[in-house]
């Protein structure tokens, strides 16, 4: 369930929570604010849908909640409740169950909830709005802001250089400011630890979520990120992480030696008999390179290796034919079913052209010789691209990105006689990574 909210719907706040509710058994919100803690003034309610609804109560600085569980029939069946979110101006108000109703929420001001949050602020190119509106719902909120909004600044974290003691030393600077002018705010919370798979499952449905915006807006609602930061908050009371990465590459030197096979490889390039895929392969290579998420990092580099395979495979004059196809087309020869001629030669056309891992096969072997340790893993790589692209899992590992990076440079120093170059710089010194974690301390105001 997702709701829109004015900028003053918004001030009230949206509540949700989470819980346990067999057959007829009801859970119902009460909220209250006042001006002062000790004003009595009406309750406002209630809210029975886990999905989430506005919040009727004036948007007062002293705020309160109250609950109400309640069975159905069946005496044996309790309803049990987990969490109470109450959602407003920015800021996260957590009940962790039951036990923490006794005192204040703590104030989490991007998260909406325990886990992984990631938050991308951005310009739009081309787009306007006249009112502050919000799209929120359990794991996501759209925010189209007016005037400046707030986010960390992080600037100056790109490498770290080693120091005569075997340090490492890191510039840069985290620190808190202010960007004018109307932006979109897109932030997604994912459930669970503050680890790298995580971040990156909330960091891609941050992504898909702009995605969505383009495709109902056009690029003029995309721009250039103002504020991109991970989130983490728990519940011993801290705001959360943000947490940025830093690459140290190891420095290369480069001479005539080293450089003297690029130059032959020049002349190799346009006179391969699958120049064009290489080229395409190259350029792929290049992407999972650059790419910051581990997601498109795997793609890109998968992708280069389907290139290879599949233009290969087009090369082969005596093209081998599948059983599956001579069985149809003896099917469609003897049977003669009433069938469009067009639909059949597609669907024959279809059944006729060899999976991807047969293709890459084939050209791995032409290369090679025959299979090796590293190739076997294609397969399973090949399944984990049809899962990701079909939506079943959503994040991968370095170490399967390690894996699909390492085909695609095999092969590609294969095409260009480079193994020596390429294998003696996988095996020397390798990237290091750095994190470095700034955390911020939530302010202890006075709730009711």
């Amino acid at each position: 369930m997702a709701l829109i909210l004015t900028a003053e719907e918004y001030a009230r706040g949206f509540i949700d929570f989470d819980a346990d509710l067999p057959e007829g058994c009801v859970v119902e919100l009460w909220t209250r604010t006042a001006d002062q803690p000790e004003n009595d003034t009406e309750w406002d309610g209630p809210c029975s849908t886990p999905g989430g609804a506005k919040v009727l109560s004036q948007p007062k600085p002293y705020r309160q909640l109250r609950v109400e569980l309640r069975r159905g029939e069946d005496p044996t069946k309790t309803p049990v409740l987990k969490t109470v979110r109450w959602e407003r101006d920015g800021q996260t108000f957590i009940w962790p169950g039951t036990t923490g109703f006794y005192g204040p929420p703590g104030p989490l001001s991007l998260g909406r909830d325990y886990g992984v949050s990631y938050r991308v602020v951005f310009q739009p190119q081309r787009a306007t709005w006249t009112e502050f509106l919000v799209v929120i719902s359990q794991t996501v909120r759209i925010r189209f802001w007016k005037g400046g909004v707030k986010g960390y600044d992080i600037s100056g974290f790109r490498d770290a250089e080693p120091t005569p003691e075997g340090t490492f030393a890191v510039e840069g600077a985290i620190e808190e400011s202010e960007f004018p002018g109307d932006t979109v705010e897109v932030l997604a919370t994912v459930p669970g630890s503050d680890d790298a798979q995580t971040r990156e499952a909330a960091k891609g449905q941050v992504e898909s979520v702009v995605g969505l915006l383009a495709l109902c807006f056009g690029e003029q609602i995309l721009g250039n990120p103002v504020f991109a930061d991970y989130y983490f908050s728990e519940s011993t009371g801290e705001q959360g992480h943000i947490r940025v990465p830093v690459k140290h590459l190891l420095e290369v030197s480069i001479d005539e030696n080293v450089i003297s096979p690029v130059a032959a490889a020049l002349v190799r390039l346009p006179n391969s008999p699958i120049s064009a895929s290489v080229g395409m392969a190259l350029r792929w290579y290049v992407a999972g390179l650059s790419a910051e998420s581990l997601v498109d990092r795997f793609i890109a580099f998968f992708i280069g290796l389907e290139a290879l395979s599949s233009g290969y495979f087009a090369t082969i004059e005596l093209k081998p034919v599948r059983k599956e196809y001579t069985q149809l087309e003896r099917y469609f020869s003897r049977a003669q079913p009433a069938i469009d001629h067009r639909l059949r030669d597609i669907l024959l056309s279809r059944i006729a052209d060899f999976p991807l891992p047969m293709k890459f096969q084939a050209y791995w072997k032409s290369r090679f010789g025959s299979m090796t340790r590293e190739s076997n893993k294609f397969p399973s790589l090949n399944r984990l691209r049809s899962e990701l692209l079909h939506g079943s899992i959503r994040n991968v590992s370095p170490q399967q990105v390690d894996a699909v990076k390492t085909l695609l440079e095999k092969l590609l120093s294969k095409e260009f006689g480079l193994e020596a170059l390429v294998n003696n710089r996988q095996s020397g010194p390798k990237l290091l990574e750095f994190v470095l974690s700034y955390v911020t301390m939530p302010s202890r105001e006075t709730q009711g």
